[in-house]
């Protein structure tokens, strides 16, 4: 009878998998655009990069914090935290368990948040059809703040701005704080040597300041 209970569970639990799983990674529908506000609460429990079957990435990300002393307008300090990290994995391999873990939380919390834009970006649209109206730009910057702000990988990245402040003696009551996220162009292999691709270009993707509490974790 428990074997049962059990075999019975365990079913449940793979079939729920995997029918949410088809929902929120099949191409957009009527479905999961409809799902939206669920797709984090996902994201955080069943999270897959389908990097295997996709073609190579032509950008790499930059995660940009920037601290604005609030009482003196000169004092102006910027950190890029993902390049040092990429750096410090290949001189610590393979003892770089640190860096690696590091690596995947700042690397999915910035990928997850690029998928809520482009998602944010299809309910826009499907809301426009649906009602047959045109949102103003403000509205649409209001969703999306309100997306990505509430967004769980959103708040990781504000919280990882205090790692950086102690790590740079910043008093983080002092500073206004600005998280930037931008995209910088992969040279192709077979073009490294091409004075075209010396100067790569950069652009940003996301920009936004907030404001950190004294309560917030720490991430380790």
């Amino acid at each position: 009878m428990i074997r049962k209970i059990i075999s019975s569970i365990s079913i449940l639990i793979f079939v729920f998998y995997w029918m949410t799983t088809l929902i929120f990674v099949s191409p957009k529908n009527y479905l999961n655009i409809n799902l939206l506000e669920y797709s984090d609460l996902f994201n955080s429990f069943f999270y897959q990069k389908w990097g295997f079957f996709a073609p190579p990435p032509k950008t790499n990300e930059r995660l940009y914090y920037t601290f604005e002393n609030k009482f003196n307008s000169k004092d102006i300090q910027i950190f890029e935290v993902i390049e040092p990290i990429t750096k410090a994995k290949s001189e610590n391999n393979p003892f770089n368990t640190e860096e690696d873990l590091l690596d995947y939380v700042l690397s999915n919390s910035i990928n997850n948040i690029r998928e809520t834009v482009i998602n944010t970006s299809e309910f826009i649209k499907y809301q426009e059809k649906k009602l047959n109206k045109k949102f103003t730009e403000l509205e649409k910057e209001k969703i999306y703040d309100s997306e990505i702000d509430n967004s769980s990988r959103f708040k990781t990245l504000k919280n990882y701005s205090k790692n950086v402040a102690i790590k740079n003696n910043i008093n983080i009551n002092n500073y206004n704080i600005k998280l930037t996220i931008s995209l910088i162009e992969i040279v192709p292999f077979s073009e490294r040597n091409n004075i075209i691709y010396i100067c790569k270009t950069e652009d940003m993707y996301i920009s936004k300041s907030f404001n950190l509490n004294n309560d917030e974790k720490i991430i380790k």
